[in-house]
């Protein structure tokens, strides 16, 4: 059995509840096919994310930067982002009243009750390690600010409009924007690496969809920053 074939038949075999690693879906064809050659293009983002993350030119590889997204997005959070991701993203982009009582079980008027539920949902001690290590105080709770997010759900919009839409078009938009910030792109890369082989394309979808959503609550993304961020998230804690 060739190495190619071994890899391809680990992935196979891999339990279906754990995600694969990102060096089982570089090997699989869909990504082989979606990257159209410039996995190298991507490999370099990832390299740069990683370093820009964490301050180092030592070399980390695409597998440990994955184990770190997941990490930091874990530690932000204070929930698995393979399940609450979404959770957390419609909070941010303040849903109509209805939606949002269903989410969070209860009335919301006014910041600082809204500041409560987050307190009970991610844990506050999580929030404060994770803000003196990574995040400013013109930062939204991922890290991504109103109108850069904007920015890139247009840009990555514009090309979906042209055929065939390609993850290496979105990968290409974001390591020209974010490639130096893992802040600001980190929550948006791993939606696509819980895929497994066969469910790839859809991840993708999901990945755009999700900048669609930035887009339609654009109108009211500012004012939730403004009025519907705890404090806490928007500075630095002191010591």
């Amino acid at each position: 059995m060739t190495t190619t074939e071994q890899q391809q038949s680990t992935a196979e075999n891999m339990p279906s509840e754990r995600a694969p690693s990102v060096a089982s879906i570089a090997q699989s064809e869909p990504t082989r096919s979606a990257f159209a050659g410039s996995y190298t293009e991507a490999r370099a983002f990832f390299q740069g994310a990683v370093e820009s993350f964490t301050g180092s030119t030592n070399g980390p590889t695409v597998e440990e930067w994955m184990k770190t997204a997941n990490k930091a997005l874990d530690m932000v959070l204070g929930v698995d982002p393979a399940q609450d991701s979404e959770k957390v993203l419609l909070i941010y982009t303040k849903l109509p009243e209805e939606q949002q009582r269903e989410l969070i079980k209860g009335d919301i008027t006014s910041p600082a009750q809204l500041e409560e539920v987050l307190k009970q949902e991610f844990p506050v001690s999580n929030w404060l390690q994770a803000i003196e290590k990574k995040l400013s105080s013109r930062t939204l709770f991922l890290g991504v600010a109103p109108n850069k997010i904007e920015r890139v759900a247009k840009m990555a919009l514009t090309h979906m409009g042209r055929s065939p839409f390609s993850v290496r078009r979105v990968m290409g938009l974001l390591s020209g924007t974010y490639r130096k910030t893992f802040a600001e792109a980190g929550f948006l890369v791993p939606i696509m690496f819980e895929a497994t082989e066969d469910d790839f394309e859809e991840k993708v979808a999901e990945f755009v969809k999700k900048l669609q959503e930035a887009i339609t609550y654009k109108a009211n993304f500012s004012e939730v920053y403004e009025n519907y961020t705890p404090d806490i998230l928007k500075k630095p804690a002191s010591k």
